[in-house]
C-alpha cells in the first residue's frame, strides 16, 4: 500500500497536470479568439479598401453585363450601349468572356462597322491601345482590316497610333491595303472601294505600310 507521503505526493502530480491542461486549453482558446480577430480586422481591412477604391464587377451579374455590351456593340444598339455604359463606364474596356479572340468592345465595332456604338465607347473612357489576344492588334488595325473607313477615321481622331504593328507584322494601313488587293474579302462585307478608303483615311494620317 502507497504511504501517505506516496499519496500526496501522488495527488500533487495529478493536480499539476490538471492545472498544466487547463493552462494548455486557456492558451489554445486565446489563440483561436486572437486568430479570429486578426481575420475579422483583416477582411474589414480589405472591405474598407474595396469601397475606397470602388467595387469591381462582380462575377455572375458582371460578366452577362460585359456579354450584354459586347452583343449590343455588335447589334448597333445604341440605346442598350448607353444604358450599359451609363450604369459602369468600366465596361468601355472589358474584354469579351465568350470570343476566344480576346477582343475589347472598339474591336467589336471595328469588326462590324459600329461607328455610332465607337463613338459611345469612346465617350466613356475606351481605350484605343488595347489589342485583341489573338492578334495583338489594336481596334484601328481590326476596323482597317475589316473595311471600316467611318471607324478607322474616328479612331484615328481619337488618337490611335496609325502605325501600330499586329503580331503578324501588319500595320492598320497594310491591313487596308490587303483588303484593297481583295486578301481579306472571305471575312469581311466590306467592299473594295471600303478598303480604298481606309487606307487612304491612314495615308493622309501619316500611316506607313
Amino acid at each position: 500500500m502507497p504511504t501517505p507521503a506516496q499519496k500526496a505526493a501522488s495527488t500533487r502530480k495529478r493536480r499539476q497536470a490538471a492545472a498544466k491542461a487547463a493552462l494548455t486549453r486557456k492558451r489554445r482558446t486565446a489563440a483561436r479568439k486572437a486568430a479570429a480577430t486578426r481575420k475579422r480586422r483583416t477582411a474589414a481591412r480589405k472591405a474598407a479598401a474595396t469601397r475606397e477604391r470602388g467595387t469591381p464587377p462582380r462575377k455572375g451579374a458582371a460578366m452577362s453585363t460585359v456579354s450584354a455590351l459586347h452583343g449590343a456593340v455588335k447589334r448597333g444598339d445604341l440605346n442598350r450601349v448607353r444604358v450599359l455604359l451609363s450604369e459602369d463606364s468600366r465596361l468601355a474596356n472589358s474584354l469579351s468572356e465568350t470570343d476566344p479572340r480576346g477582343t475589347y468592345p472598339l474591336h467589336v465595332a471595328a469588326e462590324f462597322g459600329q461607328v455610332a456604338a465607337a463613338q459611345l465607347l469612346l465617350q466613356h473612357g475606351a481605350d484605343v491601345s488595347l489589342s485583341d489576344k489573338e492578334n495583338d492588334a489594336i481596334a484601328l488595325g481590326w476596323a482597317a482590316f475589316f473595311g471600316r473607313p467611318e471607324v478607322v477615321a474616328l479612331l484615328l481622331d481619337a488618337g490611335s497610333a496609325p502605325s501600330q504593328r499586329n503580331k503578324h507584322g501588319l500595320t492598320p494601313l497594310g491591313c487596308a491595303v490587303g483588303g484593297f488587293e481583295g486578301r481579306w474579302q472571305k471575312f469581311s462585307d466590306a467592299t473594295l472601294l471600303d478598303w480604298q478608303r481606309a487606307a487612304q483615311i491612314i495615308r493622309a494620317r501619316g500611316g506607313e505600310e
